[in-house]
């Protein structure tokens, strides 16, 4: 990447030019291998503390100095051992960076943490604000993480959170999402017809929404408390070890509706089928607390080309979400339950997401991550 060229075109920056920020002047400790269309995924170390609490650095203060002084009490940990449900632990990634002046980011936890309800933030030092690197950034950053439903391990050198690179704002307003969506609709129904704007677009947002598909009599699975440890680095794990299938019921008049008990976790899909046209990727917000009080998504980034194929042939695909009940929740039919906003690409990606290494690229139903053996719901 040159950083010294004049910006001509403004938004998320695509791979072809993250691949020179992969050097020691600007991103120290990540290869190649840790690329995606439009992010970097930011391996861990071995450095670990478990924690009392999280927190946030702030300006002028860096983790390793609030750490040495007692400020932050600790105590050091081994990635020997599983993390333990409801402790928080921070974990030093392998990597530090000297941004250059006109680029900042943003942190995304992989889908893979997510589905297993692994809470995951990013700390970066003088830092007033979680998942964020200012315009310019210098310095190291570390991840806060808490197992919140069974024990995890995880073994150095894995990816649990993804880097966004920006030039400039470029969320569209409600104006540019509307003009945007009626040249390529963002939504469509699995029967491939395209949703009609005014019946997913959040009034005057610039956001759109999403509904759980509740048409089977399974719509997903719900996390199991259980002391048995998923290996992070496993992709053989056996998913009644760790969830069970979560159950639709149908009510009088017909009517579908999903029970979510509060506290709990679940892993449900969407009846709205999304396709992102390359030049845009999508992040999910979170919630109105007028729709509700319960949080739709652990990980929350879409890439570019998702559900879109090698050249627009495909009609999106569902979305997984990963849905915390803060109260005993009825979802009926038709609900909207989720939000997402669009993000201009500076280019397009010179790799398409079809053709990357995701795990998620044919999910249909509600899937869970890659650690577990396929399993229809």
């Amino acid at each position: 990447m040159e950083v010294s060229m004049a910006i001509r075109r403004v938004g998320v920056l695509p791979i072809q030019e993250l691949r020179g920020l992969l050097a020691p002047e600007w991103i120290d400790g990540i290869s190649a291998d840790f690329l995606n269309p439009a992010s970097i995924d930011v391996p861990i170390s071995a450095q670990v503390y478990r924690l009392t609490g999280t927190f946030i650095p702030g300006r002028g203060r860096t983790v390793e100095a609030l750490l040495r002084t007692g400020e932050i009490p600790n105590s050091k940990f081994s990635l020997d051992y599983p993390l333990e449900v409801g402790v928080e632990y921070l974990i030093k990634a392998q990597a530090s960076f000297c941004l250059p002046s006109h680029v900042y980011a943003y942190a995304n936890p992989k889908s893979s943490t997510g589905r297993i309800n692994l809470s995951v933030g990013l700390l970066a030092d003088k830092m007033s604000l979680r998942d964020a690197l200012e315009a310019g950034f210098q310095g190291d950053v570390w991840y806060l993480v808490r197992a919140d439903s069974f024990p995890v391990k995880l073994t150095a050198g894995q990816a649990l959170s993804q880097l966004r690179f920006f030039n400039h704002h470029t969320v569209m307003d409600a104006e540019d999402m509307e003009i945007a969506y009626k040249k390529q609709p963002f939504l469509y129904v699995k029967t491939g017809q395209a949703c009609v704007y005014k019946e997913v677009a959040v009034e005057q947002s610039g956001s759109l929404y999403f509904t759980l598909d509740l048409g089977e009599e399974c719509a997903g699975w719900e996390a199991l408390h259980t002391n048995r440890v998923l290996d992070y680095a496993g992709r053989a794990h056996r998913p009644e070890d760790f969830f069970r299938p979560v159950m639709v019921e149908k009510r009088p008049g017909g009517h579908r509706w999903l029970p979510l008990q509060k506290g709990r976790f679940f892993i449900l899909s969407t009846t709205e089928w999304l396709r992102v046209p390359p030049q845009f990727s999508v992040e999910l917000r979170s919630n109105d607390e007028r729709m509700g009080h319960f949080h739709t998504h652990r990980a929350g980034y879409v890439d570019p080309g998702w559900g879109w194929g090698e050249a627009g042939e495909r009609k999106g695909q569902p979305i997984t979400l990963e849905v915390i009940a803060h109260e005993n929740l009825e979802i009926r039919t038709g609900q909207p339950v989720a939000r997402f906003r669009v993000e201009r690409m500076r280019e397009v990606p010179d790799v398409a997401y079809q053709r990357g290494s995701s795990n998620y690229t044919d999910q249909i139903l509600a899937r869970l991550s890659k650690h577990f053996l396929p399993v229809a719901v």
